[in-house]
């Protein structure tokens, strides 16, 4: 039982360790930039809904509100990979 349990402080321990921090930074990263992504789209919605009603008319058939959530969805898109291939990529290889 002693040796088992030398095994898992020598090995185990470290690679779940360093398993969790990859996975804890790529959250943190994560939620920073939905934080961001929020915040950007409320401040979008704000100041489109305070427009008068013919240059939001306006804006509506140049398809301007989806264009910006295109560009935001496509973003966070990038984001996300990102900071998910930057999290795998600190993962101990696999043998």
């Amino acid at each position: 039982m002693a040796t088992l349990w030398t095994f898992l402080l020598n090995s185990a321990l470290p690679i779940a360790l360093r398993v969790l921090g990859g996975l804890g930074m790529g959250w943190v990263t994560y939620q920073g930039f939905q934080t961001a992504f929020n915040s950007m789209k409320d401040f979008f919605i704000a100041h489109y809904s305070g427009l008068p009603l013919t240059i939001a008319q306006l804006f509506g058939l140049a398809g301007i509100p989806e264009a910006f959530s295109m560009i935001l969805g496509a973003s966070a898109m990038r984001i996300a990979y990102i900071s998910l291939t930057a999290t795998l990529s600190k993962l101990p290889a696999s043998s």
